[in-house]
């Protein structure tokens, strides 16, 4: 099942067959707990990697539930966060960010050896600023980022820093700082060449497009735009 999440960064397919492996699998595990947490995990990745699927998201929500009633507080953190994408592809955003919130203090209470190391951990980062985003709440969402940012800058985490300003540039995009979201996006295009970085050059390429589309530059706008369907089509 770990497989999955990073091969949908590469090959979309190949992670659909892992997960579809791991469900079918999943139906021999005698612990009723551990196939609520396959179904749970499996179930999210899949609507990650292949779009909406109404049945998949309330098959999810319930075995999180499921979870939730064994009374491990560990396990259901990890599951609310884990598959908090559901939540936030809901509209559901304020109970999105409150279950990353929640979950996040139940972890650390729990003496991790480092937060910032854990799988949970790293998924929060996208559904709590998106979360924010769509709330309204940008300084927060900014203040979040900012803080995130620092700390990969201290570890050395280019990927994760890189990854956290695109986000930033997000919130400037829709806050109309158009000069914002160039400035951010120019600063790390040229670290996103790497192929398994194509995702992120994408979204870099399509912020880039849509600032100077919005500042009334066509032609650069459609030269960001058309990069970013030119990647797209050759990783398809």
């Amino acid at each position: 099942m770990n497989m999955a999440y990073p091969l949908s960064w590469i090959d979309a397919e190949r992670c659909l067959v892992v997960v579809d492996r791991a469900l079918r699998l999943s139906t021999q595990q005698p612990d009723p707990l551990q196939r609520a947490r396959t179904r749970a995990s499996c179930l999210v990745r899949r609507i990650w990697a292949a779009g909406w699927n109404t049945r998949d998201a309330q098959d999810c929500r319930e075995a999180v539930e499921e979870i939730r009633r064994s009374g491990d507080r560990i396990l259901t953190a990890a599951h609310l966060i884990d598959s908090n994408f559901i939540r936030w592809s809901s509209s559901e955003y304020r109970a999105a960010h409150q279950d990353v919130v929640e979950g996040l203090a139940v972890l650390v209470d729990q003496n991790m050896d480092n937060p910032y190391l854990s799988f949970a951990h790293w998924l929060s980062q996208f559904t709590l600023p998106w979360s924010l985003l769509f709330l309204g709440e940008w300084g927060d969402a900014l203040r979040i980022l900012a803080a995130e940012i620092t700390l990969a800058d201290k570890n050395g985490d280019r990927y994760r820093g890189h990854t956290l300003q695109l986000y930033q540039a997000w919130i400037h995009l829709h806050a109309m700082d158009f000069p914002g979201v160039l400035e951010i996006c120019n600063s790390i295009l040229p670290s996103l060449e790497e192929p398994a970085r194509s995702p992120w050059r994408r979204l870099c390429l399509a912020l880039m497009g849509s600032a100077e589309a919005a500042s009334g530059r066509y032609a650069a706008a459609a030269d960001h735009l058309i990069a970013a369907e030119t990647r797209w089509i050759a990783s398809a």
